[in-house]
């Protein structure tokens, strides 16, 4: 039961970063075009020019300069969901035991 539970675990764990890592990415993309210096805070990015307002064009320099950054923050964010399921999962286990 222990390794069954471990595989599905890692799986879900696996399922969860392959599939809402992008979604994430895509998300924070979107506020970051949008001016939410939230979302630049999350990336890292200084919030200078982040007021709210649409940023308008990006050219392919700060592109190329800001996905690695965008990536990085969405797969973190993605890592968080995992843990949290886990958490859930092991809080409603703990309750069947009882």
């Amino acid at each position: 039961m222990r390794n069954l539970g471990g595989a599905i675990g890692i799986a879900l764990i696996d399922t969860i970063l392959e599939q809402r890592t992008k979604g994430h990415a895509d998300h924070l993309i979107e506020r970051l075009q949008a001016g939410d210096p939230d979302a630049a805070r999350a990336v890292g990015l200084p919030l200078a020019q982040f007021h709210n307002v649409p940023l308008g064009p990006i050219d392919d320099l700060t592109k190329a300069i800001v996905a690695p950054m965008v990536q990085r923050a969405a797969l973190t964010m993605s890592f968080n969901e995992a843990w949290r399921v886990i958490a859930v999962l092991f809080a409603v286990s703990l309750l069947a035991c009882r």
